[in-house]
């Protein structure tokens, strides 16, 4: 009896849980965001990232984990992945700020299409919550979860390269409880790429060693900063009011940093 009645409730799972990526699929791009994908929860937690964690003894980017991360929900089966396109026609969205919600307008919209989720899955009883967007405080890799869901690939510039936007996408995540379909991993355009552009572009030469360097890259980072708050001392000199004190807590609240994408922008497949 047991035998017989098995694939029958199975299939019915299958089914509700096709409906209910269905229903969150719809949602998230009736936010706003086009590119969605459903990864395996246990393959994003034991990928590639993860195990280099385990190598390193519990380093990411060069910081110690805390010795407790928050688990994702044990009822959780599948992460689903948002990514937001960030055109380089469109250099606002990644622009970060200490008073931005989420540090930039793109993150911001990523959150607000991740809130839209998450009512439309409490609305059908289907339990989904946001991820942290860091790993320490219960977060995903983004990067291994955008593989695994069959959103993009990890390319030579060290960023999620789709077919539809190539690496100019932005990335957030939600736990949920449906199980993901099966995905075909996507092969990797920078396979067959000789132009290598995007390590051509860098000006830091992050990738003179043949792969991605962080501390080189970091280095732009800290340029980016330097140079954004500079443009505000400039705009307070010009200004006789004097928009505020000067102090450097003032200057990091009002400096808006634009990040070097040259690597990201340089890709052949950036839009244009």
């Amino acid at each position: 009896h047991m035998t017989a009645t098995a694939p029958a409730v199975a299939e019915h799972c299958d089914a509700d849980c096709e409906a209910h990526r269905a229903l969150l699929l719809a949602a998230a791009r009736e936010s706003g965001v086009p590119l969605v994908g459903f990864a395996p929860l246990d393959a994003v937690m034991h990928g590639r990232s993860a195990q280099r964690v385990a190598e390193t003894g519990g380093f990411v980017d060069g910081e110690a984990l805390p010795a407790q991360v928050p688990p994702p929900p044990a009822w959780a089966r599948s992460v689903m992945v948002l990514a937001l396109p960030h055109p380089p026609s469109r250099p606002e969205l990644d622009r970060w700020s200490a008073t931005c919600k989420g540090g930039t307008p793109g993150n911001a919209a990523l959150i607000r299409a991740g809130a839209a989720v998450r009512r439309a899955a409490e609305a059908a009883g289907v339990r989904c919550v946001a991820a942290n967007y860091r790993i320490a405080q219960g977060g995903v890799f983004l990067k291994d979860a955008a593989t695994l869901a069959g959103v993009g690939v990890v390319g030579d510039n060290n960023l999620v390269v789709t077919r539809e936007y190539g690496p100019c996408v932005r990335l957030r995540a939600l736990f949920v409880e449906c199980a993901p379909a099966a995905v075909t991993p996507l092969p990797s355009p920078c396979a067959t790429c000789a132009a290598k552009a995007c390590h051509a572009a860098c000006p830091q030469q992050a990738f003179a060693g043949g792969a991605y360097c962080r501390v080189t890259c970091k280095q732009q980072m800290a340029s980016d900063e330097t140079t954004a708050k500079a443009e505000v001392v400039a705009k307070m000199d010009a200004n006789a009011d004097g928009a505020c004190s000067g102090s450097s807590v003032d200057l990091e609240d009002q400096a808006w940093v634009s990040y070097c994408r040259c690597c990201e922008v340089g890709c052949v497949l950036a839009p244009q």
